[in-house]
């Protein structure tokens, strides 16, 4: 389920192309829930505004598109089922089809519906929040990867305090996104606005997809000098992939610009196995400065993230890649890795300790460049078979600018 909106006061469902965006859904067969307000007393007593706030679902609209289509304008009138206002008649007929129009405020940045015509000079309401509840998925039920990437970034600017928190979040190298969270460690009573969209731009695939996630923080504003903790899981198809791009502390819709977020996303591939393995969770963890000398005044980042391998993958035999996807070089330290035989939460992850393996020498990532690194714990080495990682990975000796290659065989006993 996702809330787009906001449950605050003065805050409401502001997309216009937000009419489209709920055609879309519906044509995914998912279920649409609108909740609708009225600001100001309503004459008369109606009792269909009585509380000022009223529930309804969505289930149409008047584009002829049909479902598995994309409709590109937003749609005039919604078609609704409300419990309150529906009848069954004549009996076992069902409820009669609700239509209503879409009208987009410009000047209010609002959806109005002409639901329950009002008497004379009462207004319409607006659409506070929409709410969309997906089917079941059959190409990520039982056979869908968990990836968890958790970001820390530093509010670094000593005299304004941020009131907001912009970030993407992506499958930059999968074609799908099937379930996705995302949080902060920051108190806040307020859900974020979050866009979900597929595109071609930004993918190393040739199309995948990201959300664009906004956090208003006006009543819990983040002073200078303090860490922030973004933490997104995914449900993927079967790709272990995740990225942040456009991390940005605001203040009043204005980029503090002396907080720079590093911009990047990560993979790992787990070649097949013929004996099960019981699958598992490959944990890793590492640190992202602005200088090559490191050291706590130029940390410009720290990250956690998990793997789900599954009964069919090797336990002992994964392949790490760490992307820049932003225009400035960074330097990564302290890449560690270590397993877990189940998903940990966010306070057990960061609190996660058990190394199998560490690399301490600070590396540089420039813009387009990348980091791989080899894992190899089985006792016997790691040979990976041509089906499972392609030719490329048995035989790859000359590497691209930008490129380092971190290959290292470690005998492990226990994890």
């Amino acid at each position: 389920m996702t809330v787009y909106g906001s449950k605050d006061e003065g805050a409401w469902f502001d997309d216009p192309d937000g009419a489209m965006f709920i055609g879309n859904e519906l044509r995914r067969c998912n279920f649409v829930g609108f909740f609708l307000k009225w600001d100001s007393p309503v004459p008369g007593g109606v009792a269909c505004m009585a509380e000022a706030k009223h529930v309804i679902t969505a289930w149409g609209d008047d584009v002829a598109a049909g479902e598995g289509q994309t409709i590109t304008q937003n749609p005039t009138r919604v078609w609704v089922t409300d419990s309150d206002r529906s009848t069954d008649d004549p009996p076992g007929t069902g409820p009669a089809k609700e239509d209503y129009g879409y009208v987009w405020d410009d000047v209010n940045s609002q959806w109005e519906i002409d639901y329950c015509p009002p008497p004379p000079g009462a207004p319409d309401p607006y659409l506070w929040n929409v709410v969309t509840l997906s089917q079941p998925d059959t190409e990520c039920d039982g056979t869908g990867r968990q990836v968890v990437g958790s970001y820390k970034v530093q509010h670094k600017d000593k005299d304004d305090a941020a009131n907001d928190l912009h970030y993407k979040a992506g499958a930059y190298d999968s074609p799908r996104i099937c379930t996705y969270e995302t949080t902060l460690d920051w108190t806040t009573d307020d859900n974020p606005q979050i866009v979900k969209y597929h595109t071609d731009e930004g993918c190393i695939t040739p199309e995948c997809e990201y959300i664009e996630v906004d956090w208003d923080l006006t009543g819990e504003e983040v002073p200078g000098n303090t860490d922030v903790t973004i933490t997104t899981k995914f449900l993927l198809p079967n790709e272990n992939v995740i990225s942040y791009e456009d991390v940005q502390f605001t203040r009043d819709g204005i980029p503090i610009l002396t907080t720079t977020a590093a911009s990047f996303g990560w993979r790992i591939d787990t070649p097949t196995t013929d004996v099960p393995s019981g699958g598992g969770f490959v944990i890793g963890a590492f640190k992202i400065y602005d200088d090559p000398l490191g050291g706590p005044e130029n940390l410009i980042g720290e990250y956690r993230f998990q793997h789900e391998y599954g009964d069919d993958q090797s336990p002992d035999c994964h392949r790490f890649r760490l992307d820049s996807l932003g225009d400035a070089t960074v330097y990564v330290d302290d890449l560690s890795f270590g397993q877990s035989e189940g998903l940990l939460d966010t306070q057990v992850l960061w609190a996660f300790d058990t190394w199998i393996e560490q690399y301490t020498a600070i590396r540089s990532l420039p813009a387009g460049g990348l980091i791989r690194v080899d894992l190899e714990w089985g006792v016997g080495g790691c040979i990976p078979t041509v089906s499972a990682w392609g030719l490329a990975v048995l035989c790859l000796t000359v590497l691209s600018a930008g490129t380092l290659v971190l290959r290292r065989r470690r005998a492990v006993t226990a994890r």
